[in-house]
């Protein structure tokens, strides 16, 4: 069996101890190696999917663990016969926050009242009707980047126009910010948990915020549930963040490609072991069913 561990260039700089736990696991049961989205080429040649890699022609793996924000490279993967995690639709609908939104609506979990715009397509009569102050969002923003508090039409038309996405949201702002829940999900059930606060509106654990684990209560489970029924895709491995608001959790968004440095430094638990196992166990259990 032969398996890829698929970053980008930068953020496999900045997560490069992760990915190698990711490959160090893997190569205890298949050939593994790590690939470089920048360095692969792909395509169709004589009406077959194709790949070239440092401009080498190369095979298709039996499997990938996509670990860069690539819905068409997830996609082609898929079409040459490769399992994908997570794969193509959950990257589609995850990295654009407003189909995330769409997506998760039918799950009847609170969210913030949210406008989808595309810059293509915003006017001066979209800022006439807008309530400050409000919250940007790049539609494929992550990590906390590209997330705006704005006061004015002045500030709001600067912040769209700095942000390297077209397409975006603007949000009712939540009070008090600063706090938040990631829910880690593995294989469609619940493995950990952790608290992020902070002093600013994002509370991003890797722009300096604050984690602890935390144990979901029941109503919390139950609203993750709701959300887990309500997606159309079955995601392998995603972290679903929540505001909270009251009693209440209030969907946020959902990480794709998802970090796990709060579950390293606030629990025992080995997040990279665990999704290699994960992995091992459904690709053995298609090969005994092929």
């Amino acid at each position: 069996m032969t398996g890829w561990i698929v970053y980008d260039s930068k953020q496999y700089e900045r997560n490069r101890w992760f990915a190698e736990e990711l490959l160090n696991n893997c190569l205890s049961f298949c050939d593994a190696k790590l690939i470089i989205t920048e360095r692969l080429r792909f395509g169709i040649s004589d009406n077959c999917p194709s790949m070239l890699y440092d401009n080498t022609p190369i095979s298709a793996p039996d499997f990938v663990i996509m670990r860069s924000i690539f819905p068409l490279l997830s996609e082609f993967l898929e079409t040459a016969g490769v399992s994908v995690f997570n794969d193509s639709t959950t990257a589609r609908i995850c990295n654009d926050k407003r189909l995330t939104h769409l997506s998760v609506l039918r799950s009847g979990v609170r969210m913030m009242d949210t406008l989808f715009f595309d810059r293509d397509y915003f006017s001066e009569n979209d800022l006439s009707a807008l309530a400050y102050p409000a919250v940007v969002k790049s539609s494929s923003g992550h990590g906390g980047k590209e997330v705006f508090f704005v006061n004015s039409s002045d500030e709001l038309l600067t912040a769209v126009h700095s942000m390297q996405d077209s397409r975006f949201l603007i949000q009712k702002p939540f009070f008090p910010s600063g706090q938040d829940l990631r829910v880690y999900i593995l294989g469609g059930r619940v493995i950990g948990a952790a608290l992020r606060t902070s002093d600013s509106l994002k509370s991003n654990f890797s722009l300096g915020g604050k984690a602890s684990f935390h144990t979901l209560t029941d109503h919390e489970q139950k609203t993750v549930s709701a959300i887990l029924a309500a997606l159309p895709f079955s995601p392998d491995f995603i972290g679903i963040d929540f505001l909270y608001g009251g009693a209440d959790l209030i969907f946020n968004e959902i990480e794709d490609v998802v970090g796990t440095r709060m579950l390293y430094e606030t629990s025992d638990l080995d997040p990279a072991a665990m999704y290699i196992s994960y992995i091992k166990t459904v690709m053995q259990s298609y090969r005994t069913l092929n």
